[in-house]
């Protein structure tokens, strides 16, 4: 069988391919539908926003029709958990493209990514996990082992969501409300109520990580096998954290193409990773370029993949 899991974010929107045959990973995509822009205000989904998605879709379906995807799970996060919206969003899709969206909690998520973050990584087993995953509307921190985990937690801070909230887009960084970001993270951070062991070994998911380490290695282009099992600092991390804050989101996309459309969310992903090490109390962070899908894929539950009727 061949299958697809598409994960439905706050900014992204992801999707793999699966030949269970072999297991082998027929293709990773990623693009950019900004589905919670503006929802912090509104409450809603907006229409350009469902407009991007529907626009996604269709790329997507192109790509399965091409490599024979049988099945598919359509997996969608924080953006519309939040979205007053989201059951009217769910029928337009399952009525323009017959396809169905699930919208999983924030512990699901936390099971999910963990499951798929570590795949392919090979952190020591005698030592605790701590996964971080930020997202464009929400962050999850998981702890564990290789074989199951300990503590889990979504928290509703993220890179979308801040941008808009402490003014990041502005291309005048004097708007730039830091401090007030700062402290709202420390301040979700609190909620963990748990200090994870000195010897937690970190691994960081999503966006944020994966690009911040594309810089890192003066990619041109996105390399999935360079990113894959990097090791960011976090004294590197907190030099590009002070630099991105004194530079207007269009020139920190002069000065680093490689971010792409993520260039204006860049800066707040940054800081909450910061901020999460820190808290962590852990100087490095391995990166991973797998996350949620892979955790589906991982999970089998043959019983959630729809067969495809378009």
């Amino acid at each position: 069988m061949i299958r697809a899991v598409l994960d439905i974010g706050t900014n992204t929107v992801l999707m793999t391919i699966q030949d269970t045959g072999n297991n082998r990973i027929l293709g990773d995509y990623s693009s950019i539908a900004r589905l919670g822009e503006g929802l912090q205000k509104t409450g809603k989904i907006g229409a350009d926003a469902i407009g991007r998605l529907g626009k996604i879709l269709t790329d997507y379906l192109k790509i399965m029709d091409k490599t024979g995807v049988s099945h598919c799970r359509l997996i969608a996060t924080s953006a519309m958990r939040d979205a007053s919206n989201r059951q009217e969003v769910i029928d337009q899709i399952q009525r323009d493209f017959g396809l169905t969206i699930e919208v999983i909690s924030g512990d699901e998520e936390a099971q999910y990514t963990y499951s798929g973050g570590l795949t392919g990584l090979n952190p020591d087993p005698s030592k605790p996990i701590g996964l971080i995953d930020i997202g464009g509307g929400s962050t999850e921190y998981i702890i564990g082992t290789t074989e199951s985990i300990r503590f889990k937690k979504s928290l509703n801070m993220g890179t979308v969501r801040y941008s808009e909230q402490f003014h990041l887009h502005s291309e005048n960084p004097e708007s730039f409300d830091l401090d007030g970001l700062r402290q709202e993270i420390k301040r979700q951070l609190s909620q963990l109520q748990v200090t994870p062991p000195s010897d937690t070994q970190w691994v960081g998911v999503a966006g944020t990580p994966t690009s911040l380490s594309a810089a890192f290695h003066q990619l041109k282009k996105y390399e999935a096998t360079v990113v894959h099992g990097s090791v960011l600092s976090l004294g590197w991390l907190e030099s590009n954290a002070a630099e991105f804050s004194k530079l207007p989101p269009k020139g920190l996309l002069e000065r680093y193409p490689i971010f792409g459309k993520r260039y204006d969310l860049i800066l707040a992903g940054t800081i909450i990773l910061t901020e999460s090490l820190r808290w962590a109390g852990t100087d490095q962070l391995m990166v991973s370029d797998h996350g949620l899908r892979y955790g589906v894929l991982n999970a089998g539950e043959d019983q959630n993949w729809r067969e495809r009727t378009v």
